[in-house]
């Protein structure tokens, strides 16, 4: 495949996965501000699902970074076809 074509997708993707990460970053705290304390009125608050869901994305893109920030700082592509 040509190498421009190679450069400007794998651009178009660390950029888009840096966006994603800043906006689950900003979710996820403010679900995390809205939640109670306390871990058992934090079962039953209604965005209790939510958090769940958020803060789990969270956590695969944080381990994301840590496999793969060094490489997306140096603007290699770091996406597998069909990964």
């Amino acid at each position: 495949v040509c190498q421009k074509f190679n450069l400007v997708c794998g651009a178009r993707l660390n950029a888009t996965f840096q966006r994603l990460q800043s906006q689950m970053l900003t979710r996820f705290q403010s679900i995390k501000a809205q939640m109670p304390r306390r871990e058992s009125a934090r079962r039953m608050h209604p965005l209790a699902c939510e958090c769940d869901i958020v803060e789990t994305l969270h956590m695969r893109l944080t381990l994301l970074q840590m496999s793969f920030g060094k490489h997306i700082e140096r603007r290699h592509c770091c996406f597998f076809p069909g990964e």
